[in-house]
């Protein structure tokens, strides 16, 4: 396809960079998952990286790789970004986006059975990694951090078998602890599903060889009660919010600079 410049870019940064299988960043693309969004910069301020001048406002001149959350209808119901600059480091959620979905995709499973693997991980590059590397059939699914209540309102609405697969870190640890019913998938080699995938390609290895162990626990299983945890340094509501409407009322590809704030 013929792609502008800032798609070009992140397909760069995604294959590139981040060493995601081309057909797989292809495929995502193609199923309006992933997006070049742009990041509105406030004029009176400096940043470390170049910007432009479009229709009167600024913004950085490298595009945010983007990610559409949606529901079952299969509306935006939430946005997570990150930079496709090396030297910037940017992980983003839109305002508004709501917390009881996650940006997630299916591989190799037309249909969703109680005996489907959902693979909860950290962010979406991780997804896109421990996907490449086990090539096995399941939902594949961020939760932008490690957040109880997504875990918990993304393995209800599914239906499927939950697996963590979160960083091999303290605070996935933790996470990890608060769900002993569910088998996770442990990092291989690095800290994340991301440095595992980039690992196997400097080695020249085959996809495929990282350990896969499908989550175990029974189906029939009570979800647990969400609880107040996080460790992506957001607090988490005590009861589930109520669920929003799908995002409304500015550009799906523009983000504020006054969204900054909500930078993890």
């Amino acid at each position: 396809p013929a792609y502008n410049t800032k798609m070009r870019n992140v397909i760069a940064y995604l294959t590139k960079c981040r060493k995601i299988p081309e057909d797989l960043v292809q495929l995502l693309i193609d199923t309006n998952h992933i997006y070049a969004g742009m990041l509105k910069l406030d004029e009176t301020r400096t940043y470390p990286y170049d910007t432009i001048k479009q229709d009167g406002k600024v913004y950085s001149k490298s595009p945010l790789c983007s990610f559409r959350i949606l529901n079952e209808q299969g509306d935006v119901v939430g946005v997570d970004s990150c930079s496709t600059l090396s030297n910037y480091r940017l992980k983003h959620i839109t305002a508004g986006s709501n917390p009881d979905y996650a940006w997630c995709f299916a591989w190799k499973a037309p249909e969703i059975t109680p005996q489907t693997p959902l693979f909860f991980c950290e962010s979406p590059i991780d997804a896109m990694s421990l996907c490449a590397l086990m090539d096995e059939g399941g939902i594949y699914i961020s939760m932008a951090g490690v957040k109880d209540n997504t875990l918990i309102s993304m393995a209800e609405k599914l239906g499927g078998r939950p697996g963590i697969c979160v960083d091999s870190d303290e605070a996935g640890d933790r996470f990890a602890a608060r769900f002993p019913q569910y088998t996770r998938l442990t990092v291989p080699v690095g800290k994340d599903w991301n440095d595992c995938l980039q690992h196997y390609v400097r080695n020249g290895m085959p996809y495929g060889l990282s350990p896969k162990p499908v989550p175990v626990a029974d189906a029939k299983s009570p979800v647990p009660a969400a609880e107040t945890h996080g460790d992506d340094g957001d607090e988490l509501a005590e009861t589930k919010k109520e669920a929003r409407a799908p995002l409304e009322g500015a550009r799906e590809d523009e983000i504020t600079a006054s969204e900054m704030e909500q930078i993890r």
